[in-house]
């Protein structure tokens, strides 16, 4: 568990021995350097955070992996510790990482294997039903593999429907990982009807996903965190005030901004890549996973997904996945009629 450390010649950290955790290596960073110049995201704290998920994902071991502190890593990766932190608090909404007591982040200890015992129970009754009607054990694997595959296709029919006008942190794959099953993206200028998919949109594209959707399906929004975040900030402030937005790349700083002229066209709207050019006295609204201590003027948004966002999301797959089935075994039973 400790090669990496013992070959170097350095210790394990107090915290590391306390944890149980695996601790870095300088040729862990050097991996993960690598893989955050492989990584197809350009916004950088999309980009180091895909780089250390991939790196998490491809190391086999049982013990939880203590992650270096944010200066340690902003070092070896020559970026600054905010957008380090801002990286890390992406892969704690993943469930990808986890604080310990002492607000170090390490990953999220996994089941060694998913707990099987209720489902062979089930499926021990079904086959001995099958048995007793006559089936031979092939033909119930042939029945058993159709189901499996019609109930999985059933549950994965979930689009994101997007447009130009993308944050970062609120798109199709943040809504995989909290739903943990396929989502597919699609462009609103490319749309084209799906029987029996569930549409999702970004709260900034749902008017023109809906009008574009049309009678064919309902569409959900997410992203109403962030939405109901600026909303807070803003909606009480007089006619002509200033706000800054701080965002880590002008474009995203521009969507915020946008956002913002949504709920309050009547405000000035300054956007800055960091808190220290924010005027004092000017209401500032700063990505909630850099929020320094408690401000006056300061206001957290998140540029995420909640997951309670996502509860219609899930009924209405479970009420078109049971839908599916019940179609399946209706056209199979009309199939067996004489």
């Amino acid at each position: 568990m400790y090669h990496d450390w013992i070959m170097s010649g350095r210790p394990q950290s107090e915290e590391a021995v306390a944890t149980g955790a695996r601790a870095f290596s300088e040729r862990d960073l050097r991996a993960i350097s690598r893989r955050l110049a492989l990584s197809g995201q350009h916004d950088l704290r999309q980009r180091i955070a895909d780089g250390l998920q991939s790196w998490l994902t491809s190391t086999e071991t049982s013990e939880p992996i203590l992650i270096p502190s944010t200066r340690r890593l902003s070092e070896a990766l020559s970026v600054h510790r905010a957008t380090v932190n801002a990286s890390l608090e992406i892969l704690v909404e993943r469930s990808v990482l986890t604080r310990s007591a002492s607000g170090r982040y390490l990953t999220a200890r996994k089941t060694s294997a998913v707990d099987t015992t209720a489902t062979a129970h089930q499926l021990y009754s079904v086959a001995r039903r099958a048995a007793q009607d006559g089936l031979t054990q092939g033909a119930f694997t042939e029945l058993a593999g159709r189901v499996f595959q019609r109930a999985s296709a059933a549950e994965a029919s979930v689009v994101f429907l997007h447009s130009d006008n993308r944050i970062s942190g609120i798109g199709a794959r943040e809504v995989e990982a909290i739903l943990k099953v396929q989502v597919n993206s699609m462009d609103l200028a490319e749309f084209k009807h799906r029987v029996g998919v569930v549409y999702v949109a970004d709260v900034n594209d749902i008017e023109l996903a809906r009008a574009t959707v049309g009678q064919l399906s309902d569409v959900f929004a997410v992203g109403l965190a962030l939405d109901a975040d600026i909303r807070q900030a803003v909606i009480g402030l007089p006619a002509g005030d200033s706000v800054a937005v701080v965002a880590g790349s002008a474009a995203e700083g521009s969507r915020i901004a946008a956002q913002v002229a949504r709920h309050r066209p009547d405000l000035s709207v300054e956007v800055l890549s960091d808190l220290a050019e924010a005027t004092s006295g000017v209401v500032t609204l700063v990505p909630a996973a850099w929020m320094p201590p408690e401000t006056a003027g300061i206001h957290p948004y998140r540029a995420s997904i909640v997951p309670s966002e996502l509860v219609l999301v899930r009924s209405r797959m479970q009420s078109n996945a049971e839908t599916f089935e019940f179609g399946e075994a209706l056209a199979e039973a009309a199939s067996r009629q004489p």
